[in-house]
């Protein structure tokens, strides 16, 4: 699923299905269903991470820094 495993932690603020796995979506779907604190969590966790990792400053720092990059390339 490309990039997507390195910023979900599977099972600590998200799920990660196999592609074309219709039995594995089923079994997530029903345990988040099923379990309200178990989905609060994920939520909770998510939320959190990503006003962590992923603010305006952090995202204008990262960009400055992709520009540098490219300028010493060329």
């Amino acid at each position: 699923v490309g990039g997507i495993p390195d910023i979900l932690d599977n099972g600590v603020c998200g799920i990660l299905i196999e592609k074309k796995s219709p039995a594995q979506l089923a079994e997530a779907l029903f345990k988040l269903i099923a379990d309200a604190e178990y989905r609060h969590n994920l939520g909770r966790r998510a939320r959190e991470r990503a006003t962590r990792e992923y603010t305006l400053h952090k995202s204008v720092d990262d960009f400055r820094e992709v520009l540098y990059l490219a300028r010493e390339m060329r």
